[in-house]
């Protein structure tokens, strides 16, 4: 929808302006499954989850996580030094985190590589994610209001390298974004700035559970920008909703340099050929130079439902596979 102003004269049209209007229909409060767990140490997460009609119960370090299918790791609740109040195994066996807008420091602590230029315009990567349903490229740029993570007008650190100056904080997306691991299990939802090898919201699969490392900044603004309000309900109905499937058990038939590659991506794998009662879970990476008797038993494996991966392979082997 448009707004047009039109100015005329005797003669015609002399000036034109238009101005497109976008309206997004009321949203209903969010019915959930049970079990949402908020850890807000500083209150400023709980306001906008309530205006979207969630009450969590209230958590801290020290709790059972027993019956908490979501664990929201409100706003600058962590702190640096401190460990954080999930384990790797709590995800394995099920728990979906979601982690919202920290300082930099504590992203850097979780092993992030991060950048504070607080980006104005986000992309989508994901366009298959829940998170993103009946939204549009603009809905994710220019944010009303101005953000109060980081201050205005100063360097939020001293860096190695020049920065351009720093001036307000109107209208961004996020005040910090997180470099994309290029390692297993991680999927950039959202990216932005240079190369688009950055991220606002990460989602790290492991065993059935996820975490979601979310810094755009959604305080203050839901309720207030319906684009930002729109992404956050998604975000928790994702989360809350979502079935995760752990990954496939890995095994390696191949040379140091594919064994390398695994390590260097963060995979953990076995070697040899995988049981053929474990066909259905597993994946068998099959490198050059592999005998006769790894390439029939990666058939049968195959044929069994599992999934084989061959890495480059000689003219010689391709030809004695008939391709």
């Amino acid at each position: 929808m448009e707004i047009v102003l039109k100015v005329t004269d005797g003669t015609g049209t002399v000036a034109e302006d238009r101005l497109p209007v976008e309206v997004f229909p009321p949203l209903g409060p969010l019915v959930l499954p049970s079990g949402i767990a908020l850890y807000d140490p500083l209150g400023k997460s709980r306001p906008w989850l309530k205006k979207l009609g969630i009450e969590p119960r209230d958590w801290k370090p020290g709790d059972s996580l027993k019956g908490v299918a979501v664990l929201v790791v409100g706003r600058e609740a962590l702190k640096p030094g401190e460990r954080t109040p999930w384990t790797t195994q709590d995800v394995s066996d099920g728990l979906r985190v979601l982690v919202l807008e920290q300082k930099p420091v504590v992203w850097e602590q979780l092993g992030f590589h991060t950048l504070e230029t607080m980006p104005r315009y986000v992309f989508a990567r994901d366009l298959t994610s829940p998170v993103l349903e009946d939204m549009v490229p603009r809905d994710l740029i220019n944010w009303r209001g101005s953000p109060d993570l980081l201050p205005e007008k100063r360097a939020v650190k001293n860096y190695d390298a020049l920065h351009a100056p720093k001036w307000t904080n109107r209208h961004a997306v996020a005040s910090v974004v997180l470099e994309t691991p290029q390692i297993v299990g991680f999927t950039p939802i959202l990216q932005a700035e240079f190369d688009m090898a950055y991220s606002p919201l990460l989602e790290w699969r492991y065993g059935s559970g996820a975490i979601a490392f979310s810094t755009l900044d959604l305080t203050d603004r839901v309720g207030v920008d319906p684009a930002a309000t729109l992404l956050a309900s998604n975000l928790l109905e994702w989360l809350s909703q979502a079935s995760f499937k752990p990954a496939l058990s890995v095994y390696v038939e191949s040379g140091e340099g594919d064994k390398a590659l695994l390590k260097q991506l963060g995979v953990d794998f076995r070697e040899g050929i995988p049981p053929s009662a474990d066909a259905k879970t597993a994946l068998l990476m099959v490198g050059a130079g592999a005998s006769d008797q790894v390439r029939q038993g990666a058939a049968a494996l195959a044929s069994a439902g599992g999934t084989v991966l061959y890495t480059p392979q000689s003219l010689e082997a391709l030809s004695n596979e008939g391709i």
